[in-house]
């Protein structure tokens, strides 16, 4: 057995460790769109000949993305309210935009707006009807009392409502038929029929 001879080899120069590279710093998002500087046709979905809807809900969406990043503290307040003036800026562009629309665009947007509308009359009048039939129910058995009309569907109430109870029971055929057809209700049964049908509407619902 013969030993090994180990030879100890020196470095020239100092050795010097590579430091590691730093950690990326995570992405922030910005706004999302450059207030002035973004075209907006970029966002717009909408199909071609039809701009004003692409803008209107790219606008919508946009401001609506500005407030969660506002929130987040991606964005500040201020960058916040350049965003939202920007986006009104290109509202009004759309609707210019729609005031020299073919003469389709008018009856489209009608018919967009229109379900729209009818929902919120709708609400309006569920809202005020709960309020009426709570009154009214203090009636029962007060025939003179006054009641408090309902509204259908469109918010409004009808021409002809009874005053009271007891001009509500003086109905003929004829003015249930009406009462009944302005609300959306059953024209089924006799006289004696249609009028309870009309008080409990009146008065539960």
């Amino acid at each position: 057995f013969r030993p090994v001879r180990h030879t100890a080899i020196f470095l020239t120069r100092p050795f010097t460790m590579a430091a590691a590279p730093a950690a990326a710093a995570p992405a922030v998002p910005g706004p999302v769109a450059i207030p002035f500087g973004q075209h907006v046709l970029a966002f717009c979905d909408a199909p071609a000949g039809q701009p004003p809807f692409g803008l209107l809900r790219a606008a919508s969406q946009r401001k609506a993305r500005a407030m969660e990043l506002q929130q987040l503290g991606t964005i500040t307040a201020a960058e916040y309210e350049t965003q939202v003036r920007y986006e009104k800026d290109m509202e009004q562009h759309a609707l210019g935009a729609a005031a020299a629309a073919p003469a389709w665009f008018g009856p489209a947007m009608a018919a967009v707006l229109a379900p729209i509308q009818a929902g919120q009359a709708a609400l309006r009048a569920e809202v005020h009807n709960n309020h009426a039939r709570a009154f009214n129910r203090e009636t029962r058995g007060l025939p003179h009392q006054p009641l408090m009309p309902l509204h259908n569907a469109a918010h409004v109430a009808h021409a002809a409502f009874p005053a009271s109870l007891e001009e509500l029971s003086a109905f003929s055929v004829a003015d249930c038929n009406a009462m009944l057809a302005f609300y959306g209700l059953p024209l089924v049964g006799n006289r004696d029929a249609k009028r309870q049908r009309l008080y409990l509407f009146v008065t539960v619902a």
